[in-house]
């Protein structure tokens, strides 16, 4: 175990986290039907979130049938405009690869077209703080002599109605893990938390989102003027703190690392 990098599995937990990411399994490993949820878990960089996030796969990949698990870094993509875009490029990627049924190949493309669809969506500043969701109707359909015709047939909310009845065709849970969300622009966290919110609270779908809450907090007000903490309790259902580590367990691995690098020297 390298003590500068997270642990990939149980048999490197010095710590015994093992029980708070199974803890945390439980919430994220959703039922048919069962709404969406978002889970948190809160630390400040070092303190091993990471760590349990591969606790946790570990635990739910041992689930049967297991969950299709998709893993986005949004701090990878530069471009605003990107974030939401790539976000389903990824969930249909992983749908995809995870998955060789053809339900799962159908909820792939669906997936891909309705990112596809979404790509002209723009934060706008208006009356609430994250600004309003809007469709450049123009950039979707192809001009303005086609939106005449197409307008009355486009239809968000019955592209994702029809998303979500494919998405549980393929008949397993799905789990989003986003990590270090607290890496990104200011901006970009915004957008992160209101996608969630407002267009991928699909059935079945679960969130695992670890973050620095001051840096998160801090990101999600708005002018001064709005609580971004409060704006955090909204989207985050559940949110745990790392578990604090015992004393004697940070002495019993300090002294084993100490003898390890006395012995290579």
């Amino acid at each position: 175990m390298n003590p500068g990098q997270p642990i990939k599995c149980s048999a490197e937990d010095e710590f015994e986290r093992l029980d708070f990411a199974k803890h945390l399994a439980s919430f994220l490993y959703l039922e048919k039907d069962e709404p969406s949820i978002v889970v948190g878990i809160e630390g400040a960089w070092g303190e091993g979130k990471t760590s349990c996030i591969n606790l946790v796969n570990e635990v739910l990949k041992a689930k049967s049938p297991s969950p299709i698990i998709v893993e986005y870094s949004p701090w990878l993509i530069s471009s605003l405009d990107s974030i939401i875009e790539g976000f389903f490029i990824v969930l249909a990627e992983a749908i995809g690869v995870q998955s060789k049924s053809q339900n799962a190949n159908q909820a792939a493309q669906k997936v891909l077209k309705f990112g596809k669809m979404l790509a002209p969506i723009k934060l706008v500043p208006g009356v609430e703080p994250w600004g309003s969701l809007v469709e450049n109707i123009l950039n979707g359909v192809g001009g303005a002599a086609q939106a005449a015709s197409e307008l009355k047939n486009i239809s968000l909310q019955s592209r994702k109605d029809d998303l979500q009845k494919n998405l549980r065709k393929i008949n397993r849970p799905i789990l989003i893990i986003i990590d270090d969300v607290d890496r990104l622009p200011p901006e970009h966290v915004r957008l992160v938390f209101q996608m969630i919110k407002a267009i991928c609270d699909f059935d079945r779908m679960a969130y695992l989102i670890a973050y620095d809450p001051i840096t998160v907090k801090k990101a999600l007000s708005y002018d001064e003027a709005y609580d971004g903490g409060k704006y955090l309790e909204k989207i985050v259902q559940i949110s745990y703190p790392l578990p604090r580590l015992s004393f004697t367990k940070m002495k019993q691995y300090l002294i084993k690392h100490l003898r390890e690098v006395g012995d290579a020297g």
